[in-house]
């Protein structure tokens, strides 16, 4: 089914709202592992003390470099579903563009 103008700007839209929903996610979890996560470790390691608290001090630290990580996985994603969102939007419309002029006659 040939697609009208309509729905592929309703595709972009979709595709720009997902991307969207990706970048709020990131942010969540950056601020979690900034904020929440290292004010937890740091407390934790104010009030605990010796071998195992060391240990669980380091995986902590650990595991908060892991969650930005995947937070930066999540922007670099978003920002590519918005460039392929965004040629595919070109390409669509322009394949849109050229099917009219065939129909009508040029």
């Amino acid at each position: 089914m040939a697609k009208t103008s309509y729905s592929i700007q309703l595709d972009y839209r979709k595709a720009k709202a997902q991307a969207d929903r990706l970048e709020r996610m990131a942010r969540e979890l950056g601020r979690m592992a900034d904020g929440d996560m290292s004010a937890c470790i740091r407390n934790i390691s104010h009030n605990w003390k010796g071998t195992y608290a060391n240990a669980y001090e380091g995986k902590a630290w650990k595991a908060a470099e892991t969650m930005r990580a995947v937070a930066d996985d999540l922007n670099t994603t978003a920002n590519v579903i918005r460039r392929i969102a965004g040629n595919t939007l070109n390409a669509e419309q322009s394949a849109l563009n050229i099917a009219r002029k065939r129909e009508y006659g040029g």
